[in-house]
């Protein structure tokens, strides 16, 4: 039995060889013996001139809506975080001005507790910067490790803007937005330009930032999501700009490439399928478009599909909209899996906001819900650095 991985929107050739990396040694490691190969189809995606500038207030223009976006839970901070990392430690200052140098506005002396707190910022600022750059290599599918004087610059700003926070909270009160400032200034320097294609490993560097916090303030692991109320109120001063925007054009993008080489992309499977060295029973793991790509091919595949596996993928929202392959089966009016899969499993995180449930609309699927812990859009792509997904899809 083979795997074949099929990626999704916005990948190309030199992301995935890294990710078909990742993802055989993500099988590998959930005890799967299976040989995992790759379908890529990128090359037949989107223009590779796209730059979003018909986007108002992406590159040019301005965008005419200004809405302020509401935070009812963890996601929408990241989100606002992903935007500006220091938003959450602005809304926290104190009416006052301290900073790690301990000064007060005016002839006012700094609070004791204040002092104390700074001093213990200040002393915990180089041992965060050295652990952080020491495992640095760890936060994206790059072998390259992050220059000590980067950390240190984007964790001194933090540190200094968590050192004007109200007198009321202390070190350990300050770990959670320290660490979810710190992170989020992370993926704006390593991120890069297109977020959808994954690449930054949202908890591999949620994990080394806490633990870091952890050692020099005494924080506890899990407070990248502990939130205060307080917190939560940055959602009045602080609206989503066009993160989101320029992410779903370029979804949409290779969609619109997908529907016009439908065929050329679909023989770039069947392809794949052949070179796989068993005529066994295949096993078909498709992310995003890549799950709907997985999808039809399995309407004309001439051989056992045991699991189809579609993770953040599109294909609930596309048999709602009617736009899948006529060919799909339908049962007493709800669409039906293709004859040749066995099974199928589709993974969506409620916070991505390109995966879609598939149980509303066809028989025989089992959706499965998975948290990736991260904002959109980085939870997009963030499935593929979680051991649960892999457990989730391995074939006992």
């Amino acid at each position: 039995m083979t795997i074949i991985f099929v990626h999704g929107i916005t990948i190309r050739q030199d992301r995935f060889d890294r990710l078909l990396s990742d993802v055989r040694d993500g099988f590998g490691r959930a005890g799967s013996a299976l040989d995992v190969c790759g379908c890529y189809w990128g090359d037949l995606g989107r223009s590779s001139g796209y730059r979003g500038v018909s986007i108002p207030g992406f590159v040019t223009g301005r965008r005419g809506i200004n809405e302020e976006a509401a935070v009812e839970n963890n996601a929408g901070l990241l989100a606002i975080l992903l935007e500006d990392p220091l938003a959450e430690l602005l809304v926290l200052r104190d009416v006052e001005k301290f900073t790690l140098e301990g000064s007060g506005s005016g002839f006012r002396p700094v609070p004791e507790n204040v002092e104390l707190r700074n001093q213990a910022l200040r002393a915990a600022e180089q041992p965060v910067v050295t652990r952080i750059t020491t495992r640095s290599s760890s936060f994206t599918n790059m072998e390259d490790s992050l220059a000590a004087d980067q950390v240190a610059r984007l964790a001194h700003d933090v540190f200094e803007t968590a050192a004007a926070a109200d007198r009321s909270l202390d070190v350990v009160a300050l770990c959670a937005p320290v660490a979810r400032a710190i992170t989020a200034e992370l993926y704006q320097l390593l991120g890069g330009e297109d977020a959808l294609a994954g690449g930054f490993c949202w908890n591999r560097t949620v994990e080394v930032v806490e633990s870091a916090l952890e050692a020099q303030l005494g924080g506890q692991r899990g407070m990248f999501k502990s939130f205060a109320a307080t917190s939560l109120t940055l959602a009045l001063r602080h609206g989503l700009r066009n993160r989101i925007m320029p992410g779903l054009s370029l979804f949409l993008g290779d969609v619109f490439a997908w529907f016009r080489n439908r065929e050329a992309i679909l023989q770039r499977v069947d392809e794949a399928v052949r070179i796989a060295r068993h005529n066994s029973p295949l096993v078909l793991v498709g992310h995003s478009l890549g799950g709907v790509i997985a999808f039809e091919y399995c309407l004309q595949a001439d051989r056992e599909v045991q699991l189809l596996a579609t993770v953040g993928s599109q294909v609930g929202l596309f048999g709602e909209l009617g736009v899948l392959h006529p060919t799909t089966p339908t049962t007493a009016g709800a669409l039906s899996p293709p004859a040749k899969v066995a099974m199928w499993r589709n993974i969506y995180d409620p916070n991505d906001a390109l995966s879609f449930c598939a149980a509303p609309i066809f028989t025989g699927v089992s959706d499965i819900e998975l948290d990736t812990g991260a904002p959109f859009p980085v939870s997009h792509s963030e499935y593929w650095n979680l051991p649960n997904t892999y457990a989730k899809l391995v074939i006992r």
